[in-house]
C-alpha cells in the first residue's frame, strides 16, 4: 500500500546527516519536501521535490530523499547540497549528485557529479577545496576520505592523488596511491614535488614526502 502526501513536514528523531556537531541532547531531525510517499508498509519514506533534512547545524538538500527505517539509512539524489559545522566550529559545505548516510554507523558518502567539499579550516587563510570521484565522511572518527582523481586546493598549494584522508582533529591530510601523489606550490618556494606518500600539515602549512621523492624547483621572485 502506498500513501502520498504533498507539502508535508515530518519529525524523525533518528535521522541526520554527516559531521553534525556532537551534543548531549541532539535535536530532532526535520524532513520536508513537496511530496511524500510511504512504502513497504511504512518502513520507508520517500520525499520528492525540494527535499531537505535538517538537524541542528546540519542540513541536506536534494531533489529526492529516501529514509529506510529498517536499515536506518538516508539516501539522496539530485543536486545535493550539504552544510554542517565540524567539532571545531569550522563551516563545511559539500555538493554532489548522490549521497548515502548510515545513521547507525555515522558514515556518509557523496558520489556522482564530481563531489566537492569546501572546508573552512581555521589554520588556512582561504577555505580548503576538495574534489574527488567519491568523498566519504566518518562523523565518529572525524575523517574525510576522497578517492579517484583527488584534487586538494589551499591558499599555498594544490595537491593531486588517487586517494586522500583528512584527519579533522589534527588537521592533517595523507595522500597516497598510484600514480604518485603530487603537490604544487604556487605562492612561495614554487615548484612541484611527488612521492609515494605525502602528508600535509595544515596548522603550519608544511608537508612531508616519503618514498621515491622527486622535485622540480621553479624560479620565483620574493
Amino acid at each position: 500500500m502506498l500513501k502520498k502526501h504533498k507539502n508535508i513536514l515530518i519529525l524523525l528523531p533518528a535521522v541526520f546527516f554527516v559531521c553534525a556537531a556532537a551534543t548531549v541532547r541532539q535535536p530532532k531531525a526535520v524532513i520536508t519536501g513537496d511530496e511524500m510517499e510511504i512504502i513497504k508498509n511504512g518502513s520507508a519514506v520517500i520525499f520528492n521535490g525540494n527535499a531537505m533534512v535538517k538537524r541542528g547545524d546540519s542540513s541536506l538538500k536534494a531533489e529526492r530523499i529516501v529514509h529506510d527505517k529498517a536499515n536506518n539509512t538516508v539516501e539522496a539524489t539530485g543536486n545535493i547540497i550539504f552544510d554542517t559545522v565540524t567539532e571545531k566550529n569550522e563551516p563545511l559545505h559539500a555538493t554532489g549528485q548522490k549521497a548515502r548516510y548510515s545513521v547507525t554507523l555515522g558514515e556518509g558518502e557523496l558520489s556522482q557529479g564530481r563531489p566537492h567539499v569546501t572546508w573552512h579550516v581555521r589554520e588556512s587563510t582561504t577555505p580548503v577545496q576538495i574534489f574527488a570521484d567519491v568523498i566519504r565522511f566518518d562523523k565518529q572518527r572525524e575523517e574525510i576520505t576522497g578517492e579517484g582523481g583527488v584534487e586538494v586546493i589551499s591558499s599555498s598549494a594544490c595537491a593531486y592523488a588517487p586517494r586522500v584522508m583528512f584527519m579533522q582533529r589534527s588537521n592533517e591530510a595523507f595522500l597516497t596511491g598510484s600514480p604518485q601523489p603530487k603537490i604544487v606550490y604556487h605562492s612561495s618556494n614554487r615548484g612541484e614535488y611527488s612521492a609515494d606518500s605525502i602528508t600535509i600539515f595544515m596548522k603550519d602549512h608544511s608537508a612531508e614526502l616519503k618514498g621515491n621523492v622527486h622535485g622540480i624547483l621553479y624560479d620565483f621572485k620574493k
